[in-house]
């Protein structure tokens, strides 16, 4: 039970519509949907107006104010329900409703073109899997870092041009390096959810390289950041 009383986690699924409300003029019973994790905001923010409702501090969530996918039916508002073409799966379509546009949303926001570098810490878990693909699919040359040869044989599959094992590399960050043309990775989207990888991403970027916080550790055991030294704006010469 979450700490509002909701009994059903589980923020992103896939289904059919089985009935409508009296006000919902678009779908109709039996077209396929999917359900997204926000099910309501304000509407009256500045996020909720520049497009970044799910940080409005009234936006209420599946799973965790309202109940979730982890059940038969479930109610989903009109307007955070997506269509799913015929041609994609429930297997395919309900993971993609956070866990793939998450990290898509990550990767447009860091503005990476194709031809650049882009690492991913925990390239092997449910976020980190689809960022690889989509990085791919966009053009960049991604590099994924986890554990054990099962994750290395998925990330290659999926379209990773190098894997670093954590657990076999005692220097994560000088390896990335290495393999990002000796001077680092343009953009490293962390995944992962360990202080570990945390800490040691701004290690792996190149100048004016950024780190993109995806995982979300438990409060209070992790630290996204680095010596300033690392970070800083300088003045240009010329």
């Amino acid at each position: 039970m979450s700490s509002f009383g909701v009994r059903s986690p589980g923020h992103e699924g896939a289904g059919v519509v089985a009935a409508l409300g009296s006000n919902v003029t678009k779908w109709k019973i039996g077209d396929r949907a999917g359900i997204k994790p926000v099910y309501d905001c304000c509407f009256d923010c500045e996020l909720c107006w520049t497009g970044k409702e799910t940080y409005c501090d009234k936006a209420d969530q599946v799973g965790l104010n309202f109940p979730g996918s982890y059940q038969q039916y479930v109610v989903s508002p009109a307007r955070y329900t997506q269509r799913i073409p015929d041609g994609v799966d429930d297997f395919v379509a309900g993971p993609i409703m956070c866990s793939g546009s998450t990290i898509y949303c990550s990767l447009k926001e860091a503005g990476l073109k194709a031809g650049d570098w882009a690492v991913f810490p925990g390239a092997g878990g449910g976020v980190g899997h689809m960022g690889v693909q989509l990085a791919k699919a966009m053009g960049l040359r991604v590099v994924g870092i986890d554990g054990g040869e099962e994750k290395r044989a998925l990330c290659t599959k999926l379209g990773c041009e190098a894997f670093v094992d954590f657990t076999q590399v005692k220097d994560v960050a000088a390896e990335v390096v290495r393999i990002c043309d000796g001077k680092g990775a343009h953009g490293v989207f962390v995944t992962a959810t360990s202080a570990a990888a945390y800490a040691s991403s701004p290690m792996m970027l190149r100048i004016s390289g950024k780190v993109m916080c995806v995982g979300i550790p438990p409060m209070g055991t992790a630290f996204a950041g680095a010596d300033p030294l690392l970070m800083a704006s300088l003045p240009a010469t010329s």
